[in-house]
């Protein structure tokens, strides 16, 4: 899909975010993941997230249906810990719009002892959001 950069005053209707936004709203839950660039979100999500904006803006039709679902973020690094904070941009997205924050996973290649364990949980995590009333 074609996702471009969030920019003032530019159209928003020049990419797939509102495709993208509306099959967010399809969906009980969504879940993101990414690896650790840098401390930080890989840059396509990063512009996934900078993109949210049009939906407190311009699509606040669209924006207000996010309110009530919830989002789970999985992570993959090298570092035995996830960078400090790393959470914050979708915690604090998750509260602005409304949703509700399940959790991050986060696995090291490195580090975790069992993957298959931790992703089993986080996937139970998340079907009983789903499962929700």
């Amino acid at each position: 899909m074609n996702l471009t950069h969030y920019e003032y005053e530019q159209p928003v209707d020049r990419d797939d975010f509102a495709s993208i936004a509306e099959a967010f709203i399809a969906h009980r839950v969504i879940v993101v993941a990414t690896p650790v660039y840098w401390y930080a979100m890989s840059g396509r999500l990063k512009v996934l997230m900078d993109r949210f904006t049009d939906l407190v803006t311009v699509r606040k039709d669209l924006g207000r249906q996010l309110a009530g679902r919830h989002l789970f973020v999985v992570v993959s690094g090298t570092d035995r810990e996830i960078p400090e904070g790393f959470d914050v941009p979708f915690r604090r997205t998750a509260e602005y719009l409304g949703m509700k924050y399940g959790r991050t996973l986060y696995v090291s290649r490195k580090h975790a002892a069992d993957p298959a364990r931790m992703a089993s949980e986080f996937a139970q995590v998340v079907f009983d959001a789903d499962r929700e009333p």
